[in-house]
């Protein structure tokens, strides 16, 4: 931030009073804009919040005073998931079908913390993955979804993803494949 003057400081400098009308807000009581010069610069420190707010930075010489608006807005965990179904087609059975990955997404403006990943469905696994883990806004994290089917069918499950984003906390991710037999093979001829 930086205190401006209309003139330059005079040759003692320019003490100046600053303030701020939150919490969230702190600045330096004051600071001096230095013998000759036209400005100062400083640092004001913002913490988070819960709830946006409106905050008013003012600083003071005298009997002249000056305002500066602030909109800070609260931080906000969200997650984004690239796809809402995996499908494998069909799979041999006891072949491994090649793993399928979801993408998550930390898309918040605060870390979103994925707490547990769960499968459900014959045949269908999650790939070397541990829980919890936090995604700070921007990072993201790969899961490696596998269908192994032991019976010959159709076969459903779900992935589900839980975390502490803003929206959709318990996502949902429909996954669907079908078991086929094994083709027959010549195994001897006499």
């Amino acid at each position: 931030c930086t205190v401006t003057l209309t003139a330059s400081a005079p040759s003692d400098g320019l003490t100046v009073n600053l303030s701020s009308s939150s919490s969230a807000v702190t600045v330096p009581s004051t600071v001096t804009v230095p013998a000759n010069a036209p400005s100062v610069g400083f640092t004001a420190s913002v913490s988070s919040v819960a709830a946006a707010q409106a905050v008013t930075m003012t600083a003071s010489a005298g009997s002249v005073s000056r305002t500066f608006a602030l909109q800070l807005n609260a931080a906000v965990p969200a997650l984004s998931i690239n796809t809402t179904s995996l499908a494998f087609g069909s799979v041999v059975l006891n072949t491994a079908a090649t793993p399928q990955p979801v993408t998550l997404t930390s898309t918040g403006t605060a870390p979103v913390t994925v707490s547990a990943v769960a499968v459900t469905g014959a045949g269908f696994a999650i790939l070397g993955s541990t829980f919890p883990v936090t995604l700070n806004p921007g990072q993201q994290a790969t899961l490696s979804v596998v269908f192994n089917p032991t019976a010959v069918g159709a076969a459903t499950g779900q992935l589900t993803i839980t975390s502490n984003s803003s929206t959709n906390s318990t996502a949902v991710v429909s996954l669907s494949g079908t078991g086929t037999a094994a083709p027959a093979a010549l195994s001897a001829l006499y």
